[in-house]
């Protein structure tokens, strides 16, 4: 609940800061803010054994993004997943569930009237549980039980972003994402689609 908290308030704080020196005349009207849905393929680095991988999709993410300087542009994104990978002799069934918060630096590339090609990198905040963790044998039967374990991770991530002016202040938007965890998390591999507003 805290780091939830904390990223809705980082992005109400975000927003609240373009509006004001927008509306005082420093800036031009240049933030955005989108909601999209994603196609993953996850996998975990398992402490205590292997995991298989897993292909889900992701309720709606919200995010926010704005010019930082020139033909930069930073982005914030409040996430959550849930996944549940399936157990066998050898891998460590479990749900997973992470809710996190991203933010990355992106770098606008040349491209025809209409669209925008973004390529960036950045860092990612989560709290990753991870329950009902077993094994099982050939037959279906349990075969070794493994304690729930909960974990605050801090990762890296590279992106590339396309999208296309849809008229007046909407646009389409595709995204590609790798995330790679600094602990015992998810690595992901994300394929994402969504509607951006210009504010």
């Amino acid at each position: 609940m805290k780091m939830t908290a904390f990223a809705v308030a980082l992005l109400g704080w975000l927003f609240n800061l373009t509006a004001h020196a927008a509306a005082i005349g420093e800036i031009e009207r240049t933030a955005k803010i989108g909601v999209a849905v994603s196609a993953l393929n996850l996998s975990i680095e398992e402490p205590d054994g292997s995991a298989d991988t897993e292909t889900e999709f992701s309720p709606v993410n919200f995010f926010y993004t704005d010019v930082f300087l020139n033909d930069y542009h930073y982005w914030a994104e409040v996430f959550y997943q849930s996944a549940t990978f399936e157990a066998s002799t050898t891998n460590i069934g479990q749900d997973v569930k992470r809710l996190g918060f991203r933010l990355s630096l992106q770098k606008q590339f040349t491209a025809g009237p209409g669209w925008q090609l973004l390529g960036g990198v950045g860092a990612y905040v989560s709290k990753e549980e991870f329950t009902d963790r077993f094994t099982k044998d050939v037959d279906g039967f349990l075969l070794r039980r493994y304690e729930d374990r909960s974990e605050n991770i801090l990762g890296g991530l590279i992106e590339g972003v396309v999208t296309r002016n849809l008229g007046e202040r909407w646009d389409l938007m595709f995204r590609g994402a790798y995330e790679i965890p600094f602990g015992d998390g998810v690595e992901a591999f994300s394929i994402s689609a969504g509607v951006i507003y210009g504010l």
